[in-house]
């Protein structure tokens, strides 16, 4: 009796071992199909990691190796030296070449490049800023008449200034230097950077006017801006009518038109572009107006 128990308890352990056995297949099986596609995707992520990074990296290199092509070029420029079409050495492994186009001579007006006449520059316009309290400064416009062969008389049509910006203009403080104003306000109007430009107009009866002599050479606006930082970015410009040949303005000089070309050499490809707008002014004093990634 005792040993017909011990064979049929013995037939049924081993009943249920094989049932388990079957169990475990599918079990084995789920698990490496799931963690055959979580390593799938761990791994596909990871490449896709790897090639973005490569592919910043890459692009980070020819942005700086293209910027050392251009600011090559701006010395040049400055220094009153042809610029070069290559740099002599690579930068990043990448090769750089440039090209330097001057498009001839241009006046920073209203925010916008405007080419002026090639007549004589019979007028020199400068400012000046001095600080009048904590946040509040005076500006002074100060119009030239240059002692060179032009009209006798120049007659001003407009002055206008970009204030730098964050600052603003104080109400009822423009003055001239004992000359009619008009109004005494300018038309106030803003730029793309939020800069308020200011425009003093005068119709043609009451146009200041500049002599070819010592006594009345100078015309000099003032007023006065608040603001909470130091002031940057403004400059000054002024028109005068047909007789005193158009604009002049405190940004004038030579446009150059600087691009910077960062070159795989494996395979030619470019792998960054600058462009640069640069205004060079007398001797040494130069303007970046407009500065460009193109990738």
């Amino acid at each position: 009796m005792f040993n017909r128990a011990k064979g049929f308890f013995g037939k049924l352990g081993r009943r249920q071992s094989l049932n388990q056995k079957g169990i475990a297949l599918p079990l084995v099986l789920c698990v490496l199909a799931v963690g055959g596609l979580t390593i799938a995707a761990s791994l596909n992520y990871s490449t896709t990691v790897l090639k973005a990074h490569s592919t910043i990296k890459h692009n980070v290199d020819g942005i700086y190796a293209a910027d050392a092509g251009v600011e090559h070029a701006i010395w040049s420029v400055m220094h009153g030296i042809p610029p070069l079409t290559q740099l002599p050495e690579q930068i990043n492994h990448l090769s750089v070449n440039m090209s330097t186009v001057c498009t001839g001579n241009f006046t920073l007006y209203l925010g916008d490049l405007v080419g002026f006449s090639s007549k004589p520059g019979v007028l020199s316009v400068t400012s000046n800023l001095t600080q009048n309290g904590t946040d509040r400064y005076r500006y002074d416009i100060i119009i030239v008449r240059e002692d060179i062969p032009g009209p006798e008389t120049i007659h001003l049509q407009e002055v206008g200034v970009r204030l730098p910006p964050g600052f603003s203009y104080n109400d009822t403080a423009s003055r001239s230097d004992g000359r009619s104003l008009g109004s005494g306000n300018p038309i106030m109007s803003q730029d793309e950077a939020g800069a308020w430009m200011l425009q003093w107009q005068w119709g043609s009866s009451i146009r200041p006017k500049l002599e070819n002599d010592d006594g009345d050479n100078i015309f000099i606006l003032s007023f006065y801006i608040t603001g909470p930082d130091e002031p940057e970015g403004e400059y000054a410009w002024t028109v005068a009518d047909a007789t005193g040949y158009g604009l002049y303005g405190e940004l004038t000089g030579g446009r150059y038109v600087i691009t910077a070309n960062a070159v795989r050499p494996s395979d030619n490809r470019t792998i960054s572009r600058i462009i640069a707008e640069l205004i060079k002014q007398g001797e040494g004093t130069s303007y970046i107006t407009s500065w460009n990634i193109a990738n």
